[in-house]
């Protein structure tokens, strides 16, 4: 038995004190295939207000093109309070500054899904491991607006169909996964009516990691806001071309892996404030024509540039401390590797890049390789001292500060 029921719909009174109801059921509707929820209910003389969408409330309805309405009143939709509905393809949320807190299995099993309209925040109980928009087989377009302004963790990754987000809100974050594994997303758009060129990504502060990877973005642009570009940001990108650093840009760390497999980047210019780039940053990058590094920059470690097939040249700073294993590791056009001369810890000579450090001569890598290396690298060493120097500029590699530790590990790292 339910309090109040009027039309299609059953409430319950959730307090009358404040005159507020939790919708408990919805019948499909049986004159349209479009349900508003009421923002209010009338009983007994008295107004209500419906502020929840109860557990299972709107399910198993399997009307074709199905689509709801959700007025602002809501200020919770409980575990499964929308699900099984087969058919749904369109779901819209009223414009409100009040979040909205989401159960879990919210939109489970409505596959046909393919429109999100959706005009405030949404908070998540911790039960909830899966979002209700991700894996949507059939989600093409998500219209973000009103008080929402963080994208959450996983919020659309996994959706195939995805190409874009028109955006009438300000998008102060992005969590990790967000975009993962959706192939045909590409762009945030203007959503705007009234001011067209407004940047609603302005004020993005946070990315979190791989939550643009495996999608169809061309182009980025980094808000002022960002410091770091965290790890995997756009790991398989295949069709991202242009990064975007402005010059306001607080950016000082490229996360592990960042660009890694972006294989039609041709050209990066490095914002002015980055100090470090990770290991597998732009690896594989193999059209990366040309990178522009900035004078502040202090460490690039290992295999950050490996496998750039086309880059032909590079100029390292004045201020590089650290240069890691492999960095360059089968970029077999780069021709031109030039360090500045100021650099006080390398030096460049004949297209690689020497540690000042460790210049040593080919009796003091024999002594130090006699406590623990095998007969066949000493036989190496004899035949031809300019073998080591010739493979290195061949695989442009690097031999770093843990030489000792290559030749005692495998004969190949050291050549």
């Amino acid at each position: 038995a339910y309090d109040i029921v009027e039309g299609d719909f059953s409430f319950n009174i959730l307090s009358e004190d404040d005159a507020t109801v939790v919708l408990a059921k919805a019948e499909p509707p049986s004159k349209t295939s479009e349900m508003i929820i009421p923002a209010t209910v009338y009983h007994n003389g008295k107004s209500y207000t419906v502020t929840k969408i109860g557990e299972r409330a709107i399910n198993s309805i399997s009307i074709y093109n199905f689509s709801i309405f959700i007025p602002n009143t809501i200020q919770e939709i409980e575990d499964y309070g929308i699900s099984s509905c087969y058919h749904l393809y369109l779901i819209e949320f009223e414009k409100g500054e009040t979040p909205t807190t989401i159960g879990r299995g919210v939109l489970n099993s409505c596959g046909d899904l393919e429109q999100a309209i959706i005009y405030r925040q949404f908070i998540y109980n911790e039960n909830v491991t899966i979002k209700p928009f991700a894996g949507k087989k059939k989600l093409d377009s998500v219209f973000l607006g009103g008080s929402w302004h963080n994208i959450s963790e996983r919020e659309f990754a996994g959706c195939p169909e995805l190409i874009y987000i028109s955006l009438h809100s300000d998008i102060h974050s992005i969590g990790a996964y967000a975009f993962q594994n959706c192939p045909k997303f590409s762009k945030f758009v203007d959503g705007g009516y009234y001011d067209q060129g407004y940047d609603y990504m302005e004020r993005l502060s946070e990315i979190g990691e791989y939550a643009f990877s495996e999608t169809a973005m061309s182009h980025f642009v980094f808000s002022e806001n960002i410091t770091h570009i965290p790890n995997r940001l756009f790991y398989k990108c295949s069709s991202l071309k242009n990064v975007y650093f402005p010059d306001s840009c607080k950016i000082e760390e490229i996360g592990v892996g960042a660009f890694m497999d972006c294989t039609e980047l041709t050209r990066v210019v490095v914002s002015k404030n980055v100090t470090s780039i990770a290991y597998l940053a732009f690896m594989n990058c193999t059209s990366l024509e040309s990178v522009e590094l900035p004078t502040g920059l202090s460490s690039i470690e290992r295999r950050a540039f490996s496998s750039c097939t086309n880059l032909e040249a590079i100029e390292l700073p004045e201020t590089l401390q650290k240069i890691g294993e492999g960095c360059f590791y089968g970029c077999k056009n780069l021709n031109s590797l030039i360090i500045d001369g100021n650099n006080p810890n390398y030096y460049s000579e004949n297209g690689i890049y020497i540690d000042k450090e460790l210049i040593l001569t080919l009796d003091e890598i024999k002594v130090k390789g006699n406590r623990n290396i095998n007969s066949s690298i000493i036989n190496l060493l004899n035949e031809i001292e300019e073998l080591a120097h010739y493979y290195n500029m061949e695989r442009n590699m690097f031999i770093s500060d843990s030489v000792e530790l290559a030749i005692k590990e495998k004969e190949e790292r050291v050549f």
